[in-house]
């Protein structure tokens, strides 16, 4: 079986020269390690990943949405207004110390 992994080199890069400066760059480099943990395990279990976020010491990771989002716990439905896309709908789960992200797809009437 070919197995996918996430590549975090290029997030991890930024940080590399700065993990004399103490905490932050201790807490990004953990955020980095959950990130890449979790969208392994996302990508074991059928998710597409597209993108990881840091968003203070916690990592954000968005996937494709699919039927198989609704097989995360721990659901919360957040409806945003975006200047170019207008409100949308943003689901997210905590999974094993990350936060899962993905839009809803609007269903368009004809």
């Amino acid at each position: 079986m070919n197995q996918q992994q996430i590549d975090t080199s290029a997030y991890a890069a930024p940080f590399r020269t700065s993990l004399r400066d103490g905490k932050l760059a201790k807490h990004l480099m953990d955020a980095l390690v959950v990130a890449y943990s979790v969208g392994n395990t996302l990508l074991t279990d059928g998710f597409r990943p597209y993108r990881i976020t840091v968003q203070g010491a916690v990592p954000v990771i968005w996937v494709e949405h699919s039927p198989r989002c609704r097989t995360l716990c721990g659901v919360v439905k957040t409806v945003s207004n975006l200047p170019d896309e207008g409100p949308t709908t943003i689901m997210a789960a905590r999974v094993g110390g990350a936060q899962v992200q993905w839009r809803v797809e609007k269903k368009h009437a004809n």
